[in-house]
C-alpha cells in the first residue's frame, strides 16, 4: 500500500509481499524471482531447473551455460557437467552422458565431439566413461569398441602386443596382430 496516494500498487520488479495491505515490499532471496507483469508481485518464485539467480531482488533466472547444469530449484548457481558427460544446450537441469564406445576426461564440456572413442585395444561398455577399459592381455579390438565381446583373440599363429591394439613389425590390417617371431608359438590365449 502506498502511504502517500493510500492505493495498493504491486511490488516492483524482484520484491514482494504477500500480505493484504503491507506498506512495503521485501526482496526476493538469491535463488527466487519475482515480476509484477507475471504475478503482480505478490510472491517470490523459486527459479525453475537449469536457471539460477545470484543476487537479491531479482526479477529474472539466468538460464545455465552449455557445459554447466541446474538440477534443483531455487538455484544460486549452476553445475559444471563432470567428466564423461557434455551439455551443449543452455537452461538444462541434466548433462549428457558420451554414449557407449566414447570417453570424455574433461570437466565442463560444451559438445559431443568432447566424447573421444575409446583407442584400439580398448572398450567401454557403460555410457558416461571418464576412461575406457582394457581388453584381455593377448587380445585386440578396433577403435569405439563398446562392448567385451568386441575384443577379439589373435588366430594361429599371430599374437598381439599386450592390450596396446596397435602392433609393430609386420602388421596385419585385418585382425590388428603380428606373427610369432621363429622359436616362438601362440598359446590358446594369443601369448607368444
Amino acid at each position: 500500500k502506498n502511504n502517500i496516494t493510500k492505493r495498493c500498487e504491486p511490488c516492483p520488479n524482484g520484491t514482494a509481499t504477500a500480505t493484504n495491505g503491507a506498506t512495503e515490499c521485501y526482496n526476493c532471496l538469491p535463488g527466487f524471482h519475482s515480476n509484477e507483469k507475471i504475478h503482480d508481485g505478490a510472491y517470490c518464485l523459486p527459479c525453475e531447473q537449469g536457471k539460477f539467480s545470484r543476487v537479491t531482488a531479482s526479477a529474472t533466472c539466468n538460464a545455465c551455460d552449455e557445459g554447466k547444469y541446474s538440477d534443483k530449484l531455487n538455484s544460486t548457481s549452476c553445475k559444471i557437467c563432470l567428466s564423461g558427460k557434455y551439455n551443449e544446450e543452455v537452461g538444462l537441469n541434466y548433462c549428457k552422458p558420451c554414449p557407449l564406445g566414447k570417453y570424455n576426461a574433461i570437466n565442463q564440456s560444451t559438445s559431443s565431439e568432447a566424447c573421444l572413442e575409446c583407442h584400439p585395444g580398448y572398450y567401454e561398455d557403460s555410457k558416461g566413461s571418464v576412461l575406457c577399459k582394457s581388453c584381455p592381455k593377448g587380445s585386440f579390438s578396433v577403435k569405439g569398441a563398446f562392448y567385451f565381446g568386441d575384443c577379439k583373440y589373435c588366430p594361429q599363429p599371430k599374437f598381439c602386443i599386450v592390450s596396446l591394439g596397435t602392433c609393430y613389425g609386420n602388421r596385419d590390417k585385418n585382425t590388428h596382430c603380428l606373427h610369432c617371431k621363429s622359436g616362438m608359438y601362440k598359446s590358446f590365449l594369443g601369448i607368444c
